[in-house]
């Protein structure tokens, strides 16, 4: 049996990469003798390895010479975080090495920063099947606060200003009010994470906040907070009893979702943001719908009223509801079974090993191509700043920044406040500063709520062209 060397595939502090490394280990070890690799090993290239893989390590990247086995990377988030190390070490690899990723998104990517390529395998992962299925609706309610209500809607996942709880909230109030007089609740699984490195513009204040926006929403009767160390069946239960899952995620790394293709294994249609991987796994219109999303200069944005209108519609109809949650199962048991993403991983390594044998490989070559970092600034200092990202989050985001036209309507994207003379968008997730002279007053007067741009330039306050600009900057959003 050939042996593989794996690098990285010590415990991490991210629930959903160990059941990822979980998988790689479980399919391997039935094909090939594994030799786990510690960062202090000096001479694993000189072994008689098949190949290597390296997730979660800087090891491999430098190498020279390249070692006479295929390297092979599990890119994980990689392709947007890292986007400096990448151009400076990938020339380093050679046609028979691999870059395993989740989502056509990085596919995109890498075609684009790349004119000679490596192997590159789009990789499905898959959900334990046995245990996410769908259960009885009324007796997982009966283990929840949740039995007495006609709806219930749920938010799993990491509680972080880009995971857009926020969002998710002033949802859940908008169909309240729409429901009335049938009540609906909402169960929030997760635990929040104050110290989250990745543009951490209010991560320290995000609990508090939420507790404040659940008071002024008057959400507190209708909210069940759950910690997110649950075990699976236990999730299982949660999901099963839920009428939809909201993931309104702008964590920009989002390159694979198991929370919304669980759901999806339970039945339950997913409302989710068109972006990253969930463009490749909730099935627009079939296992439930995508909210458009777009990379602006200050962030990211999303046609949030559009996830209220598919929300309320699916929960206001059940011969629909039921249509996508069949199709949800389906999808589930056809792309994400142990069997066919096993099949995927274990093809793509083979096929590294015999392309590797022939000779027949070249060194990857790195495109003259370039993200431009916008030199405009609206979002607080980081570390790495959202000028770094916003060029290449744009291949995640599911549309271009949107045009209006005379005809389109605009609106806030969120509750704008005056402060040390900027106005500031009070959205948790993306709070940006715009200059007063910036914002003319008849936009916070009137973009309150959809308003026709033609309106607004018959006024004689604004021209279309500032309507676009306050568009391209993430200040209005227009549909």
């Amino acid at each position: 049996m050939e042996t593989i060397g794996l690098f990285g595939f010590n415990k991490q502090k991210w629930i959903s990469v160990n059941r990822t490394l979980k998988f790689y280990t479980d399919v391997l070890r039935s094909y090939f003798s594994l030799s786990y690799l510690s960062e202090t090993d000096q001479d694993w290239h000189t072994r008689s390895y098949a190949a290597v893989i390296n997730v979660n390590s800087s090891k491999c990247w430098d190498i020279k010479p390249h070692p006479d086995f295929p390297l092979i990377f599990v890119m994980n988030g990689g392709l947007i975080l890292d986007q400096t190390f990448l151009r400076r070490h990938l020339s380093n690899l050679e046609t028979a090495d691999v870059l395993i990723v989740n989502c056509s998104s990085d596919v995109s990517i890498l075609k684009r920063i790349l004119t000679v390529l490596p192997r590159i395998c789009l990789l499905p992962l898959p959900v334990d099947l046995k245990i996410f299925k769908p259960l009885q609706k009324d007796k997982c309610r009966s283990y929840l606060p949740v039995s007495k209500s006609d709806y219930t809607i749920g938010f799993i996942g990491r509680l972080l200003p880009q995971k857009n709880l926020h969002q998710f909230l002033r949802l859940l109030f908008k169909l309240k009010k729409a429901v009335y007089p049938r009540r609906i609740n909402a169960i929030v699984v997760g635990s929040f994470w104050i110290d989250y490195p990745i543009l951490p513009y209010v991560t320290e204040s995000y609990p508090d906040n939420i507790k404040i926006l659940i008071h002024k929403l008057n959400l507190s009767e209708d909210v069940c907070f759950i910690s997110s160390n649950l075990d699976d069946d236990d999730l299982a239960i949660i999901y099963n009893s839920l009428d939809l899952l909201i993931h309104p995620t702008h964590s920009i790394d989002e390159n694979f979702g198991y929370v919304p293709v669980e759901a999806m294994a339970c039945g339950i249609p997913v409302i989710g943001s068109a972006y990253g991987g969930l463009k490749d796994y909730v099935m627009h219109g079939e296992t439930g719908y995508l909210i458009p999303t777009w990379a602006t200069s200050a962030g990211i944005r999303m046609e949030v009223e559009y996830g209220f209108m598919k929300s309320l519609s699916l929960l206001r109809n059940k011969k629909l509801w039921l249509k996508l949650s069949h199709a949800c199962i389906h999808r589930a048991h056809n792309y994400h079974t142990f069997s066919e993403c096993s099949k995927i991983l274990i093809n793509s390594i083979k096929g590294a090993i015999r392309h590797r044998s022939t000779g027949r490989y070249e060194n990857i070559k790195i495109s003259d191509f370039g993200y431009k970092i916008s030199e405009e600034k609206y979002l607080p200092d980081t570390s790495k700043s959202w000028e770094d990202y916003h060029a290449v989050v744009s291949n995640y985001a599911s549309n271009t920044v949107p045009i209006p036209h005379l005809s389109s309507f605009v609106r806030l994207y969120g509750p704008i406040t005056k402060k040390d003379e900027k106005y500031v968008l009070n959205d948790d997730a993306w709070p940006a500063e715009y200059p007063i002279n910036m914002v003319p007053e008849i936009v916070l007067e009137r973009c309150t709520k959809n308003t026709l741009v033609c309106d607004l330039i018959n006024t004689g306050s604004i021209s279309l062209r500032h309507i676009a600009k306050l568009v391209e900057v993430g200040l209005l959003i227009c549909s």
